[in-house]
């Protein structure tokens, strides 16, 4: 039975208290695809290899501990990062990423 997306976002945004670990990018929803979870992928790193595997198993959503997105990085959409992103908009996969409240998380 599918889930909705935002639903299952406030269950791991509550569920991993992500206002208690300050961190250096954004933790959550990172890019909005399918309204409706059936299937989840997950892994440490947000990489094209991994979303071309999630494409292949049918996953609506990706759980990463690194995500796309640092404070540090530049704002352009250079073309490794646009080649991951056609990835999951071709596929309607979304990416949540949580780094230190999963490192926090017992």
């Amino acid at each position: 039975m599918p889930e909705p997306l935002s639903k299952l976002v406030r269950f791991l945004d509550q569920t991993l208290e992500v206002n208690m670990f300050p961190d250096a990018g954004p933790m959550g929803l990172q890019v909005h695809g399918n309204e409706h979870v059936h299937n989840v992928v997950a892994a440490v790193s947000a990489s094209r290899e991994l979303f071309t595997q999630a494409a292949q198993r049918q996953a609506n959503m990706v759980l990463v501990h690194h995500g796309l997105f640092w404070n540090s990085d530049s704002r352009v959409i250079d073309p490794l990062l646009r080649e991951r992103l056609r990835i999951l908009f071709a596929h309607d996969i979304s990416l949540v990423s949580y780094h230190l409240a999963l490192d926090g998380h017992p």
